[in-house]
């Protein structure tokens, strides 16, 4: 970048254009490049390879996301960073001068270096596979070197936000140990020396969202009351690699809380799981730890067909850059992004370019509810996933439980009597109340989940305002007051809360949804026209069909519903105590009971329509296997209610 404004100050120069006039087009130079996203790569970092070719660590990783930057334009739109080499003191502010020379020696191993033939071979940790060659030092230290001046220029207000396609990976390696493809740990070297060289980062979130748990980020930072270290990871019960960040990790000394992990009890899990982790722990805590600078570790290995086995598409991945983006939990949006794992390229570009359309300020791609995606689960898969879901937000739950001794955000939900101090520790408790403090936790995130809430994330909306029109998009849920709040995302960057009735009026219908319907719209008419001339069609359309097509105000079920907070708990201007969960206007013979606010009508009405609204999928005497069979047509009536198996 350097480079060219040098160039532009020279150009400017041969012209006869005045002083004061080639000043203010610098100026406005500047505060162009301020609103711009900063991008570094590096081809040397391809040099770094398994001369094996074994390792699914390969350089294409990087190549190919660049490519498809270039080719898709989008390289066009952002500002190129000029990396260098990381100096030894600024590696050494994390690791160790013995493991730097070790490090280091790699180039050399050729030559016959003693120091390396005695202490490494081809490979440097117990699993074998963190490889190296003659080039692995100059790459990791150069991913190290360009991811600092990349996060430099963002702090200095030179760019908006930035995106680092760099290689090795980092975030396993730890003080004086190389592992899981791991040299040197950038982002945690990035971070140390940020919060070293300018005032104004006193405080520093990283978000490691790659499926491996990044030991090494998490030792460095362990005790550091103010650098915030949040993971989402797969643990299988600390049999998947590396076997750390359970939730009892929550760091030590005055850094205690300032470690946040979610270990996902096993795989599967995609969007709506991710997005649910974000709203609910994630984002709550940032607002209360109010970072001043947000380092993302961006593993792609989650998403779907890579080794983490998860199932994450890359609209999730945009979508949760755009919860840390338009959400405001950052003062200017200053967010950095380092490339971590991710090895299937088939869903590792589009997911790198989903976030990066992200941090020029485009808007997230929708992602499908849970409804659309169970859909096309046979029965075990479903069966399975119900089981999992419910292993998934017992985590949740363990990890508010958890952090509510350090975060206001989870302990301010507890009723007075159950509350806990920092001080306080889950296992001084007894039994007993352990177990009434997570069951609370329990029924808040069972209550809270909506199998439709990850379909609303990205919707486009228009509302009235004050008398003006304005469009914007759905950005987060929350829970204001004790009831459901949708944060909108406007066209003139602000954001404002509304109600869940409100936003579900404002849905604009999507522009694929809109194609199919107008089509459908035309056939049927068509067919009408035919039957009343008597024409028959065989391949005629039936007008059910219809309802197959997303509708631009989805009907409302039970699990559109507010969280309503008891009073015997609560004290003045807070929303403590006992939640009660209420649905909203089922139907139209239903509204008379239900109308008001919320709580008030008549019960046995309310179960009623509770029970009409739920789907046939969570009745287990709908199943076949679980029904008690009088006679043939009794079997056979249910069997064709359960042909959605």
């Amino acid at each position: 970048m350097w480079k060219r404004y040098k160039a532009l100050v020279e150009a400017l120069d041969s012209t006869s254009l005045t002083k004061a006039l080639i000043q203010d087009i610098i100026v406005d130079y500047d505060s162009f490049c301020c609103e711009m996203t900063g991008v570094f790569y590096d081809p040397l970092c391809l040099l770094h390879r398994d001369e094996e070719d074994e390792s699914v660590e390969k350089p294409e990783r990087c190549s190919e996301i660049f490519a498809a930057l270039k080719n898709q334009g989008l390289l066009a739109r952002c500002r190129r960073v000029e990396g260098r080499m990381a100096t030894k003191k600024e590696v050494c502010s994390i690791h160790t001068a013995p493991f730097y020379r070790m490090i280091q020696d790699t180039q050399w191993r050729k030559n016959g270096s003693a120091r390396l033939k005695r202490n490494t071979g081809i490979h440097l940790d117990e699993e074998k596979d963190t490889y190296f060659n003659d080039y692995s030092f100059k790459a990791a230290s150069l991913s190290c070197g360009g991811l600092l001046e990349l996060t430099s220029q963002v702090v200095q207000g030179k760019l908006k936000n930035g995106f680092a396609i760099i290689r090795p990976p980092g975030h396993h390696a730890e003080k004086c140990k190389a592992m899981g493809f791991c040299l040197f740990n950038h982002i945690a070297i990035t971070a140390k020396l940020m919060r070293q060289r300018y005032d104004s980062v006193q405080r520093i979130l990283i978000v490691d969202w790659d499926v491996h748990h990044g030991n090494g980020t998490q030792k460095s930072f362990e005790a550091d009351p103010d650098i915030l270290y949040f993971s989402i990871h797969r643990y299988d019960g600390g049999s998947f690699f590396p076997g750390t960040g359970s939730v009892s990790s929550v760091g030590k000394g005055a850094g205690a809380g300032k470690t946040v992990n979610v270990p996902l009890p096993t795989h599967g899990f995609g969007d709506s799981e991710y997005l649910q982790i974000f709203e609910q722990v994630l984002l709550p805590i940032a607002r209360e730890f109010s970072p001043d600078l947000v380092l993302v570790s961006a593993g792609f290995d989650s998403a779907y067909g890579d080794i983490g086995e998860m199932k994450v598409t890359e609209n999730g991945f945009g979508q949760m850059t755009s919860m840390l983006v338009n959400t405001g939990i950052v003062e200017d949006g200053k967010i950095v992004v380092a490339l971590e794992g991710g090895y299937n390229l088939k869903s590792l570009v589009p997911s790198a370019l989903s976030t990066v359309k992200v941090l020029l300020g485009d808007r997230a791609g929708q992602v499908p509810s849970e409804t659309d995606a169970i859909n096309f689960y046979t029965w075990a898969e479903r069966k399975r996933h119900v089981g999992n879901r419910k292993r998934f937000m017992d985590v949740i739950a363990r990890v508010m439980s958890e952090q509510s001794r350090f975060w206001t955000c989870f302990s301010e939900m507890l009723p007075l009597a159950k509350r806990k101090t920092r001080n306080d520790t889950l296992t001084t408790q007894s039994g007993s109340e352990r177990n009434q403090q997570l069951n609370f936790y329990r029924k808040f995130v069972e209550s809270t989940t909506c199998e439709f809430y990850a379909g609303y994330l990205g919707r486009k909306v228009n509302k009235l305002i004050k008398g003006e029109k304005r469009t914007g998009y759905i950005v987060e849920r929350q829970f204001l007051g004790g009831k459901i709040r949708w944060m909108i995302h406007y066209d003139d960057d602000e954001v404002r809360a509304t109600s869940h009735i409100a936003m579900v009026k404002s849905l604009i219908e999507t522009e694929e949804a809109e194609k199919q319907r107008d089509s459908l719209n035309t056939k049927v008419e068509k067919n009408r026209e035919n039957a009343i001339d008597g024409k028959h069609d065989k391949n005629a359309l039936d007008e059910r069909l219809l309802d197959k097509i997303p509708k631009p105000l989805p009907e409302l079920s039970y699990d559109d519903f507010d969280v309503e907070y008891g009073s015997k708990y609560t004290r003045s201007g807070s929303t403590l105590g006992r939640m009660q969960v209420l649905p909203k206007l089922e139907r139209e013979d239903d509204q008379d009971g239900l109308q008001g606010q919320h709580g008030v009508g008549d019960r046995l009405a309310d179960k009623k329509a509770r029970n009409r609204s739920r789907p046939l999928v969570n009745k287990k005497r709908s199943h076949p296997l679980n029904a008690k069979l009088d006679s043939k047509e009794n079997h056979a009536k249910k069997m064709r209610l359960n042909r959605v198996f």
